[in-house]
């Protein structure tokens, strides 16, 4: 779903139909806004009018949300989406 406004481009929501622990989902790709629309509480409407929109009948939303990135995360939560896996990444020394 792209959004555009009187100055143009203004955003876009983005997903796919894939599965996660075995049982299929759309998948949250993407949900985007410029600078000028960021901030007026815009992106929970934006992603609820889009999940509504599908046609997949699919009964599982996920996405990959970066642990630091509060808005999304706050946008999920407000849309009912629940932290249901986390993944943590170690550096390890290169073997010689």
């Amino acid at each position: 779903m792209v959004l555009h406004d009187d100055h143009g481009f203004a955003g876009l929501v983005a997903g796919r139909i894939d599965g996660i622990l075995g049982q299929s989902g759309l998948c949250m790709v993407d949900l985007f806004l410029t600078e000028r629309m960021r901030g007026n509480a815009l992106a929970p409407v934006l992603q609820a009018a889009f999940l509504a929109g599908q046609e997949s009948n699919v009964e599982t939303v996920w996405g990959h949300i970066h642990a630091r990135n509060f808005p999304s995360l706050k946008t999920a939560h407000r849309l009912g989406r629940r932290p249901v896996q986390q993944e943590y990444f170690v550096g390890l020394p290169l073997a010689s």
